[in-house]
């Protein structure tokens, strides 16, 4: 019976590698041209976004991250949070009940009043009319007018509230000690919830009526699937704080970032997590997800995005006679192409991507990879027409060829 059992442990630490293996996913940093800490960023497109943090910072990019650039927010105060609405319209909150707004993506700014001075920890808007923001020692601030006028509402609760969130007219609030606050009747009403846990909330984010996470100090991760009836725990496999938590893909895929650079990944609905190899250690403090394509940001003018590989596969796990970087197909492509390379051994394998100058433009693979044959989907989008070089390199192995994207 012991064979029996130590023999199904081996097979269950094998398949939960596999798994994990399975679910990698690669990020990249960007040069955010700020060394301001960002506390909240979000994208329109995969192509326009605006990350705001420390000292009234707002850095914006037009070409997916490539080039960030300042724009005048018109405050000295420490933006926490934005939300961008429809085609041009923004909002940010911040330090010392700071609400400004544009509706012209940035090209002006203009501050409005939020009736608080205390500071506004998160913003969160259902439509162009209709939004609430929330801040310390339970503040909680809502519009129904496009954010001209500000009104309180009663939160029951001092704890400070770091995080707001709506579907239709139910939604959250998370704080301090943790706390949950909820109300399905567009927030004319709160009341209290037993989250399970007195440690600090830090993220939320809601799913449906029913459904809802928060995240917060020493990898907390609660779930309820009920409105708020009964949260339970879940295990993030970190103990690190965690910021943030964005869900994709029928909402059964999701991603939370923290501190030291932490990020985890579910593909079950938040059931399971798994860590991703992140390429900063720094404490990244908001994410955010567009067409599959995810960024972060956080201290130290920190942003991040996944790199534009579209997935890798194994799709051999017999022993190769030994490493072999094939050449990409078709080639020349546009926008995607397929490269498949051969592991001899398992350990450590990268796999970039090199813009004629020597820049790298794509991390597709930077990880721990079992011996095999896999393939990568490579997105050129994004990227202007020319010639690339990719690169695959192991502890005893380096090859690079060349391929060409034409638009």
């Amino acid at each position: 019976m012991k064979k029996i059992i130590k023999k199904a442990s081996v097979i269950t630490v094998i398949l939960l590698i596999a798994v994990q293996y399975s679910y990698s996913q690669s990020w990249v940093e960007l040069q955010s041209n700020t060394g301001n800490h960002l506390f909240g960023i979000d994208f329109k497109s995969e192509n326009m976004g605006i990350s705001v943090g420390q000292g009234g910072v707002i850095m914006a990019t037009t070409n997916g991250g490539l080039l960030w650039y300042p724009q005048q927010s018109g405050t000295n105060n420490d933006l926490n949070s934005i939300d961008m609405i429809g085609d041009s319209i923004v909002f940010l909150a911040g330090q010392n009940g700071t609400i400004i707004s544009t509706t012209n993506l940035g090209m002006s700014w203009g501050a409005v009043s939020s009736g608080t001075v205390r500071d506004l920890n998160s913003i969160f808007f259902i439509s162009n009319q209709t939004g609430w923001a929330s801040g310390n020692e339970g503040t909680l601030v809502y519009t129904a007018n496009g954010g001209s006028t500000w009104k309180s509402q009663m939160t029951g609760t001092m704890r400070d509230l770091n995080a707001v969130s709506f579907t239709g007219m139910t939604g959250w609030a998370v704080g301090d000690n943790g706390t949950i606050i909820y109300s399905n009747n567009n927030g004319m009403i709160w009341s209290a919830q037993e989250s399970g846990t007195d440690r600090d909330l830090l993220g939320l984010r809601v799913l449906n009526s029913q459904t809802a996470f928060a995240v917060g100090t020493r990898g907390t991760i609660r779930k309820t699937t009920n409105a708020g009836m009964s949260w339970e725990d879940r295990n993030s496999r970190t103990t690190e704080d965690l910021h943030s938590i964005f869900f994709i893909s029928g909402n059964t895929t999701g991603y939370a970032a923290g501190h030291s650079g932490i990020i985890i990944k579910t593909t079950d609905a938040g059931n399971t997590w798994f860590i991703l190899q992140s390429p900063t250690d720094r404490e990244l403090r908001s994410m955010v997800f567009v067409n599959n394509t995810g960024y972060a940001d956080g201290k130290n003018g920190e942003i991040i995005k996944t790199s534009v590989n579209l997935g890798i596969t194994q799709i051999s796990s017999e022993a190769p006679g030994g490493y072999m970087l094939e050449q990409n197909y078709p080639n020349p492509f546009n926008p995607t192409t397929i490269i498949e390379f051969d592991v001899a051994e398992n350990g450590f394998i990268s796999l970039k991507v090199y813009d004629i100058a020597g820049k790298e433009v794509g991390n597709l693979v930077n990880e721990n990879l079992q011996r095999g044959t896999y393939k990568v989907n490579w997105n050129g989008n994004g990227l202007s027409s020319g010639v690339y070089f990719y690169t695959l390199r192991s502890a005893i192995y380096l090859e690079t060829k060349r391929m060409i994207l034409t638009k």
